[in-house]
C-alpha cells in the first residue's frame, strides 16, 4: 500500500493540489466519505463513472484516501481484491493523522 506525503511551501499550493488530484478524472459514486479525517478529506472507490473506468480490471478495488494536515498533503492508496479493505485504509489514516498530535 503506498503511502505518499508532500509538503507544501503555502495553503494556496498545497489545496490546488489537493482538489485537483482528489477530484481529477473520478465520479461522484465511488465517493466514501469527505471531511471524516480533517476539513480536507476525501476517502473514494473506484466506480464505473470515473473516466477510463472501463479499462479497470473487473473485480479490483482501487482506494484512495486524501488528507490535509498543515502543510502536508498525505495520499494513502490500495488496490486488491476485497472490498473490505476500506476499514484497513481508514485505520491507516486515522494512525497517521495521530502521529501529527
Amino acid at each position: 500500500m503506498p503511502i505518499e506525503l508532500q509538503k507544501f511551501a503555502n495553503y494556496e499550493a498545497l489545496d490546488g493540489t489537493y482538489q485537483y488530484d482528489s477530484s481529477h478524472l473520478f465520479g461522484v459514486k465511488g465517493l466514501i466519505s469527505e471531511n471524516d479525517y480533517g476539513d480536507q478529506s476525501r476517502f473514494r472507490v473506484n466506480s464505473e463513472d470515473d473516466y477510463g473506468a472501463e479499462f479497470n480490471e473487473p473485480g479490483v478495488y482501487y482506494y484512495h484516501l486524501w488528507i490535509c494536515k498543515n502543510e502536508y498533503l498525505i495520499h494513502i492508496t490500495s488496490s486488491g481484491r476485497s472490498k473490505e479493505a476500506d476499514e484497513y485504509i481508514a485505520k491507516i489514516g486515522q494512525r497517521i493523522l495521530s502521529k501529527f498530535g
